[in-house]
């Protein structure tokens, strides 16, 4: 495929945009890349689609991000080898995606992966498809697959008539780094004694390298169960609550004590958050427990204090993580995490393999992000264009139709790094703010401010 792309950050797209008509009937690429600039819906470019990401303040367009495809070409099917890669790289899902999956009574469950009139839109290729066909291909290719994500089920009952999780966090008191173990014990022991004749149940949540289990642990026994890689501590240590709810309604005891080290899931109980599938679930057991007569408490324990049941469940959860994992599907919360570091590897291997791009020699993780702090928007403007090397002095020759600048004082190439690392005509005044021998020691160790300082200093603020 043709792979010609262009980037435009001249200022005023408006005054200029007979030149930008010129400028794409001549060299016809496949995309356009706008910067800085604000793309009124009155201004069209003939055989474009625009996507465009316009800011504005409440008196005048402050700019944005648009990027201009041809009609005749999928826009995810663009390859692009510019510096805008960060902006313009296709996500294959939204979280929006993800949490729709987890809710088959949404409305628009069915036309995001039901689509129909399939044959219809594979007749025009050139007709914007609806959001259920483009997004076929991206979840069918998902790593964890979105089918083992959970279900959110609407409860049957309102909140206000389920039975509200009794929590003891009174140990949450003493701290563990600054409270002897033998003295948690104690209270410990103290605490479940309050209780009097009742069954204790301790459960625990386990993740090494990737893997995630979670157990329970009672009396002489105990029940485990791997869980998918993609799940978070959290769900483990809910899991391992609901493995404890089970178990107490297979009992035939009346009182029980479920001891957990995870604050977070207790909590989560506590509040009845019910948009959490682990939470419902066990709202829903604890109710049907409830409707026995029977009572349940929940009561937070700190780890690794010598609370042989806590230690117990612990070794058995990580014994658990050597299992086969188990058929239990996937909070959407998790598989959203798991989705978005896939897709940050993917960026990332991409990443590395440009080998066109300038803004490719300074940053090298694609989560970086320059830091604004205490510079105006102009000089955040400045500092972005330097980053990327496009700049008007540099660039402003391809709009001109004429061949490239070159330096006033020493006749070489004209470009960002020949200003602020090579010419020796600025040397003493380089010297001045930084010393950085190259770009990327330049834009990762030295303070913004300098390197605008230096630019005014020199002459070429109205000139990037």
């Amino acid at each position: 495929m043709d792979s010609r792309i262009v980037q435009w950050n001249c200022r005023g797209l408006k005054a200029n945009y007979e030149e930008m008509q010129l400028l794409m009937d001549s060299e016809t690429p496949v995309a356009v890349c706008l910067q800085e600039t604000f793309l009124k819906d009155c201004i069209s470019f003939r055989s474009y689609r625009a996507y465009t990401k316009n800011v504005e303040d409440a008196e005048r367009a402050s700019g944005g991000v648009c990027i201009l495809v041809k009609d005749s070409i999928p826009h995810e099917r663009v390859e692009l080898q510019t510096t805008l890669q960060a902006v313009a790289a296709r996500i294959t899902l939204h979280k929006y995606i993800v949490k729709l999956k987890s809710n088959p009574t949404n409305p628009a469950f069915d036309s995001i992966f039901n689509p129909t009139e399939v044959e219809l839109y594979n007749r025009r290729p050139n007709v914007i498809q609806p959001l259920g066909l483009r997004m076929r291909e991206p979840i069918q290719n998902l790593t964890p697959p979105i089918d083992q994500i959970s279900k959110i089920e609407t409860p049957q009952n309102p909140p206000w008539l389920m039975n509200k999780p009794k929590l003891n966090l009174s140990l949450l008191n003493f701290k563990k780094e600054n409270t002897d173990p033998s003295i948690l014990q104690v209270h410990f022991r103290e605490l479940q004694e309050s209780y009097g004749d009742c069954g204790t149940i301790y459960t625990d949540g386990s993740k090494m390298e990737g893997k995630v289990a979670c157990a329970c642990s009672f009396r002489n026994k105990t029940i485990s169960r791997r869980l998918p890689d993609g799940c978070s501590i959290f769900t483990a240590e809910l899991h391992a609550i609901l493995l404890a709810l089970m178990a107490v309604k297979a009992s035939e005891r009346s009182k029980f004590i479920i001891c957990s080290d995870s604050k977070s899931a207790l909590q989560a109980l506590g509040r009845m958050n019910t948009d959490i599938p682990l939470v419902h679930k066990s709202l829903k057991l604890l109710d049907l427990i409830t409707a026995d007569r029977r009572d349940v408490t929940f009561i937070w324990v700190p780890s690794h204090v010598g609370i042989e049941g806590n230690e117990a469940a612990d070794r058995e959860a990580k014994r658990a993580l050597n299992h086969a994992v188990s058929g239990t599907q996937i909070p959407y919360s998790d598989l959203r995490q798991s989705i978005a570091s896939a897709t940050y590897r993917e960026w990332q291997n991409r990443w590395e393999a440009e080998t066109h791009s300038k803004l490719r020699q300074i940053v090298a993780d694609v989560r970086w992000r320059p830091t604004s702090k205490g510079l105006t928007r102009r000089g955040s403007t400045t500092m972005s264009r330097l980053r990327i090397g496009h700049t008007y002095i540099t660039h402003s020759f391809v709009l001109k139709r004429e061949e490239p600048p070159l330096c006033e004082y020493c006749d070489s190439r004209l470009t960002v790094e020949h200003i602020l690392v090579d010419c020796p005509r600025y040397q003493d005044v380089r010297a001045k703010y930084f010393r950085a021998t190259n770009l990327k020691t330049l834009f990762n160790n030295v303070d913004p401010g300098k390197v605008l300082g230096f630019i005014r200093e020199v002459g070429l603020s109205t000139k990037i």
